[in-house]
């Protein structure tokens, strides 16, 4: 990192205010760690964040030369100069970004964001980017990848990293050569202006469900916070099928694009035939333009993600042919309706909002035969909205034929708590087992020929969060084992 003068450092963020007693030649490298400062540190004091965000005014102590902090913060016990400024995560983001001397001329960055669909299209924009011979790289839940090296570790669980991470990572694409960068959008990341300084080439809108009504305070505000994004891209592309993301298309500044299959789109399906828990294949329509596409990924919903991944990268100048072969070639994304072929067929998915949740169960309950059972075993993360958890219980006693509730990431609050939460929205017959491992195994144990275990909330990840402790937990291991010992069961 480069140590820059304030007005370097603050370059594209106006609300600071610099004391006279701060020369306009001395430079600084920005950090939020109070416990590694020097005289060169600018040490950024960030508003604590609650249930939306609220600005903590509270009296602080800290030990650090320079500060930065909020206008409205107390300092005490300090001899530290003082840069206030109006919003001191924002402020952040720009002394990062202009650290990290990032030029975004030099990158063309896609966003996606929406309740759901952002790992499952960014991946596939991000491969079929790759197939068309450009150096790529990834923003995602769980990972960061730069040309193809992976730059996080397995406990990393973030969808937008903090800025630290952000900018420092945008740096090393552009320095490993990447054309693109292809980037989850959360809104927790807009909210926190972590993203504020970033120009987006391209930008799409998936849809808008319930979630996150623990951190904003109603759905209006997740929309209009989610809507935020397309102020800063050149080009959005939304879903008109959706109803908050039509109202996006209508108000957002960009220059705009639609996609969609039931509503009259600038891009659309038609066609579409979903082969059970399998492929579906549909018509590419726009403008003339016209092709059959084919996905491995199994739902209807996942028609969205690949027409959504197509029109973009089509936009970006990628031949036609050159994007549907490659989106013929993805057979699945981590953890996202990952399906594993036996006699008891095994489904993990990453669902954490009661859309995404019904979704993944009603395409298995339509995918499978009469006579079939599904089996769905799964959790609800703690310290998170507690609302949602009877959602969860509901759909799955509407859905499936045998459930079993365990942990999934209880991080501190106690899995009893969630457990009740979640069976308050089930009339009947269900089982608690605490131990998700044990769980698995149990929803493999009571499987049949043809039968499919649903393994949700997990998906992708490498650990479980339980006491506030990372413990290494590779789902997809432990599927495919409980898999084979029931297999080996019905041959006995």
């Amino acid at each position: 990192m480069r140590a820059l003068t304030l007005k370097e450092l603050f370059s594209g963020y106006n609300d600071v205010e610099i004391p006279d007693k701060i020369g306009n030649d001395e430079a600084f490298i920005p950090t939020v760690d109070q416990s590694d400062t020097n005289n060169n540190s600018l040490l950024f004091i960030l508003d604590k964040v609650g249930n939306g965000i609220s600005t903590q005014p509270e009296c602080t102590s800290v030990d650090a030369s320079t500060i930065v902090t909020s206008r409205d913060r107390l300092i005490k016990d300090s001899k530290a100069r003082v840069v206030r400024v109006g919003n001191a995560r924002e402020a952040l983001a720009y002394a990062l970004s202009n650290t990290y001397a990032i030029n975004y001329d030099k990158i063309k960055i896609i966003g996606i964001t929406g309740t759901n669909g952002k790992t499952t299209t960014a991946s596939l924009i991000y491969h079929i980017l790759q197939k068309a011979g450009y150096s790529v790289g990834f923003i995602g839940t769980g990972r960061i990848i730069s040309d193809n090296v992976l730059l996080t570790d397995s406990n990393y669980s973030m969808t937008t990293p903090d800025p630290t991470l952000l900018y420092r990572s945008i740096s090393k694409m552009i320095d490993d050569g990447c054309t693109y960068v292809v980037m989850e959008v959360s809104s927790h990341s807009i909210a926190l202006k972590k993203v504020a300084p970033i120009r987006f080439y391209y930008s799409i809108f998936t849809n808008l469900g319930e979630d996150h009504l623990d951190f904003h305070k109603d759905k209006e505000e997740y929309f209009h916070t989610k809507l935020q994004l397309f102020h800063s891209t050149q080009k959005g592309l939304f879903n008109l099928d959706d109803y908050y993301v039509r109202k996006a298309a209508v108000s957002a500044p960009c220059s705009k694009s639609t996609f969609g299959i039931i509503r009259e789109a600038d891009t659309f399906a038609t066609d579409i035939c979903i082969n059970k828990l399998d492929s579906s294949t549909f018509f590419y329509r726009e403008n003339g333009l016209i092709f059959k596409a084919q996905t491995n990924l199994i739902g209807a919903f996942n028609v969205y993600n690949a027409l959504a991944a197509l029109k973009c990268v089509i936009d970006l100048g990628i031949k036609p042919c050159v994007a549907k072969s490659a989106l013929k070639e993805i057979k699945s994304v981590d953890g996202r309706m990952q399906f594993f072929r036996g006699r008891i067929n095994a489904v993990i998915d990453y669902a954490h909002t009661p859309s995404a949740f019904s979704n993944c169960l009603k395409t298995i309950k339509d995918g499978i035969n009469r006579g079939q059972k599904l089996i769905v075993v799964f959790g609800c993360g703690g310290d998170r909205d507690k609302r949602k958890r009877p959602l969860f219980g509901k759909i799955a006693e509407e859905l499936a034929d045998k459930i079993v509730i365990c942990e999934d990431n209880s991080r501190g609050e106690p899995f009893s708590s969630i457990a009740k939460d979640i069976a308050s929205g089930i009339m009947g017959d269900f089982e608690i087992i605490q131990d998700r491992e044990s769980a698995i195994k149990y929803g493999f144990n009571i499987a049949n020929d043809g039968d499919v275990v649903a393994v949700i909330g997990k998906g992708h990840e490498k650990y479980k969060l339980v006491n506030n402790e990372y413990i290494p937990f590779d789902e997809a291991k432990i599927v495919l084992e409980a898999q084979a010992e029931a297999i080996t069961r019905l041959c006995e």
